[in-house]
């Protein structure tokens, strides 16, 4: 059994008890983003939210203790109202939240947790309004409690100060202000520095966005799969050969290089990244006469052998592509090998090929072409404020100095984890147009144009860089080339967390096309 907390927040006998039904309509800069309906009985809460900008909905079912500290906690992610679950995320609450998820990229895993603490799944406001009941208003003042987000599996403080009808909270950082009803159920929120607003309704009508273009999750029929391995740096790391099933000729492969982070050959980084984006890639290639291999990035999925994360540099990464590229040059099967990058994948395949890697082209795919430091300012820039885009200023120079820093804002730990200072040490150090001017083989660079990680800029700058390039910009195309007119985070959320939905076609069309002209 989940145990009970040990140290809880002195809480009014009312607020235990409370009921509530009704649901939240969410805006960003004036468009909705997302609605939710929700019912609570005081032990268990209920909820379904609807991405309203992309095509995507979420069930919900958590259950509380006698203090509302989350015991159990069931999400589900639904094309439709009535659709099956193509994805359900099982938490049981202890000194843990040990997690499985079951259906479209199986994980199971668990995050340390430390109490008092609750549960917010991302955008769903019924739980957050819960957990203000927890605010022990006879004591006042700034009080914390942890909060596990299911996108990420992680913890993150929330800072609570409350009094009378309202108050502010800090939401890893970032400024909340909230209204609530006397009985201290949440009314209203908004989060200044996003321009995003909540507004209670009595009722609110959730309603079906059925596509008829989700791409199938099963292996399609023309295209076979089989596990290949190649050693690189002492690391066995293991991935996806992907082939069409008939073939009388050699044909060529691209090489899949993953982007930051701990993501695996299918672009995922279970629980919180679901784009299945590499491995779309990889059968919409086959369909089409081009074998791909994709592989798990060192210290991801089946990687096998030992290595410190510590010491690990951004020149290992680009080894490990050099290395993968290698382990087919002798394949009879392949007529020529092309290495094909996403994000940061795209800098370590320039670097791997600049290294040695021999390699017929390069695919560039969403790709940096300015220093990485200006990518990434410019990123947080439409995130926090001026006072905490100047504090983020010192301390990276501090970080990257090897600085020990003894107090960092929580907005900002996840960019200066000790642990990955020798990456971003040797990662800044490449400079992706200087890189990509050195390139002695054809290089094609696409770009999304609603990619709010690396943008149009980017591309400009890579073909300026090398002026052979050929440059194709996907209208409507965000970082993980799904399709979605919006230019805020909110509205593309759908895109990285639901596998189904299809990779534009006119990246296939623009890879397939590029490489039947390449010598």
């Amino acid at each position: 059994m989940v145990g009970r907390l040990i140290l809880i927040l002195a809480l009014p006998a009312s607020a235990v008890a409370q009921s509530s039904s009704g649901g939240y309509i969410v805006t960003q800069g004036g468009a909705e983003i997302v609605r939710e309906r929700f019912s609570f009985d005081g032990v268990e809460l209920t909820s379904v939210m609807q991405i309203t900008s992309a095509r995507l909905i979420i069930r919900g079912t958590t259950r509380y203790d006698d203090v509302l500290a989350p015991l159990e906690f069931v999400a589900s992610g639904h094309t439709h109202v009535d659709s099956a679950a193509f994805q359900t995320l099982e938490v049981v609450f202890d000194d843990s939240a040990t997690f499985r998820v079951t259906g479209a990229n199986p994980q199971t895993g668990s995050t340390l947790l430390t109490r008092p603490y609750s549960v917010f799944r991302n955008l769903g406001f019924s739980h957050l309004a819960v957990t203000l009941l927890r605010y022990d208003r006879q004591r006042g003042g700034r009080q914390e409690i942890q909060l596990w987000v299911p996108d990420g599996a992680v913890v993150i403080p929330l800072v609570m100060e409350l009094s009378g009808s309202g108050g502010q909270l800090e939401l890893q950082g970032i400024p909340v202000i909230v209204e609530t009803s006397p009985e201290g159920w949440l009314r209203r929120a908004e989060i200044p520095l996003q321009g995003v607003v909540v507004e209670w309704m009595d009722d609110v009508e959730i309603g079906g966005i059925q596509t008829s273009s989700e791409a199938p999750l099963e292996l399609p029929a023309t295209v076979g799969e089989s596990t290949h391995a190649f050693v690189s740096g002492g690391l066995t790391l293991e991935g996806t050969l992907t082939v069409p099933k008939t073939v009388s000729e050699p044909i060529p492969i691209g090489v899949v290089v993953a982007g930051s982070g701990p993501t695996d050959r299918n672009g995922d980084s279970p629980p919180s990244l679901r784009t299945g984006m590499y491995r779309q890639l990889a059968w919409r290639l086959a369909e089409r006469g081009i074998a791909t291999f994709r592989y798990d990035k060192r210290g991801v999925g089946k990687t096998r052998g030992t290595f410190d994360p510590s010491e690990t540099t951004f020149e290992d990464f680009a080894l490990d592509a050099q290395a993968a590229v290698a382990s087919l040059a002798e394949d009879a099967r392949f007529s020529k090998i092309v290495i094909i990058g996403h994000s940061e994948g795209a800098r370590l395949a320039t670097v791997a090929t600049n290294n040695g890697a021999a390699v017929a082209g390069i695919v560039s795919l969403a790709g940096a072409g300015r220093p990485v430091l200006t990518v990434l300012r410019e990123q947080l820039a439409r995130q926090l404020d001026s006072a905490m885009l100047h504090q983020y200023d010192s301390l990276m120079t501090l970080y990257l100095d090897g600085v020990e820093l003894q107090a960092v804002p929580p907005v900002l730990r996840v960019l200066l984890v000790p642990i990955n200072r020798r990456f971003m040490q040797t990662s800044v150090a490449y400079d992706a147009a200087d890189q990509m001017a050195r390139v002695q083989v054809p290089v094609l660079i696409v770009q999304g144009e609603t990619d709010l990680q690396i943008s149009v800029l980017d591309a400009e700058a890579l073909a300026i860089a090398r002026p052979e390039a050929r440059v194709v910009v996907i209208q409507e195309a965000n970082h993980v080339f799904k399709r979605t007119p919006s230019t805020v985070l909110a509205g593309q959320m759908t895109t990285y967390i639901d596998p189904s939905l299809p990779i534009v076609p006119e990246l296939i069309d623009a890879i397939v096309d590029w490489m039947s002209q390449l010598p």
